[in-house]
């Protein structure tokens, strides 16, 4: 009950820091509310316009209330999912982010490392519209090349699999529905985005991590950091061993929270 409490009096405190005014804090807290109690009847999801104060940063964010955009947003600034005390984000000069959903992790990206270029990269037509309307001064600023495109074992095109929370979106080779995305295999991209060093590469796309680590793995060599979010335990498994072949060092990342999840890798 007490740490039920806390987490509670914690997010509230986060709430109160970020909202730009008391119409943002209320509108964020019954939307939360909203969210948490919806259970599995959810309306559509209409996008609200925040203004937030995010790592120090003011911004103007659009999130959809039922579609776990607000949940995204606990996870990246309040909870830190991808925070890490071990990396030296102001020496950053490239991260690419591959599943970025509507690019929260990509703002966090960018606050941390203020001189990097940043390349989101995510399939899904609805939630890059997002991305585009919650990144556009860092684009305008051409700090940020939206991508939309799925990255997998390959060059072609794949079929989009909507869940009920977007940012569970994923591809499949199979025909389950009438959206197509197209897909690049790692190499290629960083070919064809003229990327010969990534300084930090976030992966989080729903179990296709996979992909990434089977065939030609030389691109790994390019990359210095990396944060993935595992979906399974055989995934992470295989992601560790084949980054200890190309001499990465596995580490914790935020040691204050137990996401074990999160696979944080750097290469010296």
């Amino acid at each position: 009950m007490l740490k039920k409490l806390k987490t509670a009096f914690d997010k509230f405190r986060f709430c109160l820091r970020s909202s730009g005014a008391p119409r943002d804090l209320l509108r964020l807290l019954l939307n939360t509310k909203r969210y948490a109690n919806a259970g599995r009847n959810k309306p559509n999801s209409a996008p609200v316009s925040y203004h937030l104060k995010l790592e120090g940063h003011p911004r103007q964010v659009f999130l959809r209330t039922y579609s776990g955009d607000i949940e995204m947003l606990y996870e990246i600034f309040w909870r830190k999912t991808y925070h890490s005390s071990s990396v030296q984000w102001q020496d950053f000069n490239t991260i690419i982010d591959l599943g970025a959903n509507i690019g929260m992790a990509s703002l966090f990206f960018a606050a941390k490392s203020p001189r990097a270029t940043i390349y989101a990269v995510e399939p899904d037509p609805e939630n890059f519209e997002f991305l585009t309307a919650n990144l556009s001064q860092e684009i305008s600023a051409s700090r940020l090349v939206p991508v939309q495109s799925a990255i997998t074992a390959g060059n072609g095109m794949a079929h989009l699999i909507r869940n009920e929370k977007a940012y569970n979106s994923f591809v499949s080779e199979e025909i389950v529905s009438g959206i197509t995305v197209r897909t690049r295999d790692m190499e290629g991209f960083l070919r064809d985005m003229f990327i010969d060093d990534v300084d930090l590469l976030k992966i989080d796309i729903e179990g296709r991590e996979a992909d990434l680590f089977s065939g030609d793995t030389g691109w790994l060599q390019k990359v210095r950091n990396i944060v993935m979010e595992c979906h399974s335990e055989k995934i992470r498994n295989e992601a560790i061993s084949v980054l200890q072949e190309y001499g990465f060092i596995v580490h914790s990342g935020n040691n204050d929270r137990s996401y074990t999840d999160i696979l944080w890798a750097c290469r010296f």
